[in-house]
C-alpha cells in the first residue's frame, strides 16, 4: 500500500468510526445555562430558584431601595435638584412629563416582568419535584405567589391594564399570544387570588431572625389589605364598601398576629436601626441586604447623605443627598420626634437643603465604602 493510499484509508476509517458513534458526541451542554426542563429535579433546586426570585427584589430598576424615582419622587415629599443629568430623563418622573422614549421607564417595566417571570418558573417547576414534606411545596409556592402579587400590584397601579402572565412563556408564539393588555379588574383578581393562597397556606405567621426577608402570613394579610384599600378607591365604586370591609378584615388579621403589644412600645429609631433589623417585631416584610458585602450590601444610607455630613454613613459623599421638599418639612408638627430622626438640614454651599437621615449605617462593618444594611417594613 502506497503512502497516499494509506492516508486515504485512515481518513475513510476515521469517517466510518465517527459515523458509527452516537451523535451525542457532538452535543455540548453549557453547565452555566441549564435548560429549565432539566433543572427542577430536587426540592433544593426549587429553593435555589425561589432565592433567585427574592434576589430580583434587590434590583433598583424594580422595587429595591434605589427605585424611589418610580414612586416617592413622584410625590410632593422628595425629588431632585438637578434636572439636567442623564438627558433630563429622571426629572421627567417628578415633573409628570414622561416621554415614551424614557429609558428609565423601559428598564423599570422590564425589571418588574423579569421578577414575575422568575416566580412563574418556580411555580411551574415546583410541580415536577418530589418533596419530603408536602408542606414544603405549599410554602415555596406561597412565597412565589406573594412576590408575583407584589409586583403585579406595582404594575397595575402605575399602568392600569397590563399583560397578565401567570406561566412560563418559552416560545415566540406563546409570547405573542399572552402579552396583551388585560383589564385592570382581572389583574386585581389575580393579585387577590395569589394572596388568598398565601394567607391560607402553611407559612408561619411571622419569621424567625434567621429567615427575615422571607414571606409570612402577616405579610400576606397586610398586602392583601392594602390591595383591597386600593381597589376601593380605584375600581367600581359600587363595590367600595365591600372592598373597604375586606381591607379592614385583612389588615386587622395582620395586626392581630403581631408579636408585640402596642406600636408605641417600639421606639421610632428602632424601626430603622440596622443592628435590630432581624429582631425588630414591627417589620412586616423586608428586602435583605448583607452588611459589608460589595455585591449584596445596601447603599441607601450613603446615597442619601449630603456633602459635609456624617450622620448616615462613614462614607464621604460629595452630592446633595436625598432631597426633601419644603412641603414635607412643613408637615412635621412642633416637637415631632420623627422629624429630627428622619431629616436634617445640610449647610454645605452646594446643598443648603434638607436631606433624608432615617436610613443610617455608621457601623465599622459598613465602613468608609458605605456597604450598609438597611431595613424596610
Amino acid at each position: 500500500m502506497t503512502y497516499t493510499s494509506s492516508i486515504r484509508y485512515l481518513f475513510l476509517l476515521t469517517l466510518l468510526t465517527l459515523g458509527s458513534c452516537s451523535q451525542d458526541f457532538l452535543v455540548e451542554t453549557n453547565p452555566n445555562a441549564i435548560a429549565t426542563a432539566e433543572y427542577y429535579t430536587t426540592e433544593n433546586d426549587v429553593l435555589l430558584a425561589l432565592n433567585g426570585v427574592y434576589n430580583a427584589l434587590r434590583d433598583n430598576n424594580g422595587i429595591a431601595e434605589g427605585s424611589g424615582l418610580f414612586s416617592e419622587e413622584r410625590s410632593d415629599n422628595t425629588g431632585r435638584n438637578d434636572n439636567q443629568s442623564n438627558a433630563g430623563e429622571p426629572f421627567q418622573f417628578n415633573a409628570f412629563a414622561l416621554l415614551p422614549s424614557n429609558s428609565y421607564l423601559q428598564t423599570h417595566w422590564t425589571s418588574l416582568y423579569q421578577t414575575i417571570t422568575r416566580a412563574n418558573y418556580v411555580l411551574a417547576g415546583s410541580e415536577n419535584v418530589t418533596y419530603a414534606k408536602s408542606d414544603t411545596k405549599a410554602q415555596y409556592q406561597a412565597e412565589a405567589k406573594f412576590i408575583r402579587a407584589l409586583i403585579y400590584f406595582q404594575l397595575v397601579r402605575k399602568w392600569g391594564d397590563v399583560p397578565l402572565v401567570t406561566k412560563p412563556l418559552t416560545t415566540t408564539d406563546e409570547v405573542m399570544a399572552n402579552t396583551f393588555r388585560e383589564k385592570k379588574e382581572k389583574v386585581y383578581a389575580q393579585i387577590v387570588a395569589d394572596l388568598t393562597d398565601v394567607i391560607n397556606s402553611t407559612l408561619p405567621d411571622s419569621r424567625s431572625a434567621a429567615d427575615k426577608g422571607r414571606v409570612s402570613k402577616v405579610a400576606g394579610n397586610a398586602l392583601l389589605g392594602q390591595v383591597y384599600l386600593t381597589m376601593a378607591t380605584t375600581l367600581d365604586q359600587a363595590n367600595r364598601a365591600a372592598n373597604l370591609a375586606q381591607a379592614k378584615t385583612f389588615l386587622t388579621n395582620a395586626y392581630s398576629k403581631r408579636t408585640f403589644g402596642l406600636l408605641k412600645e417600639i421606639p421610632y429609631a428602632d424601626v430603622f436601626d440596622v443592628s435590630k433589623k432581624t429582631t425588630n417585631p414591627e417589620a412586616i416584610f423586608q428586602i435583605v441586604y448583607k452588611q459589608g458585602d460589595i455585591n449584596y450590601s445596601s447603599s441607601i444610607a450613603a446615597n442619601n447623605q449630603a456633602q459635609g455630613e456624617t450622620i448616615n454613613s462613614l462614607k464621604t459623599t460629595t452630592g446633595v443627598g436625598g432631597n426633601v421638599t419644603p412641603d414635607l418639612v412643613k408637615d412635621y408638627e412642633d416637637g415631632d420626634l420623627r422629624k429630627d430622626f428622619s431629616i436634617k438640614y445640610a449647610n454645605a454651599s452646594v446643598v443648603k437643603d434638607y436631606f433624608i437621615t432615617k436610613f443610617r449605617d455608621v457601623s465599622s462593618t459598613a465602613g468608609t465604602s458605605g456597604y450598609g444594611a438597611t431595613i424596610g417594613c
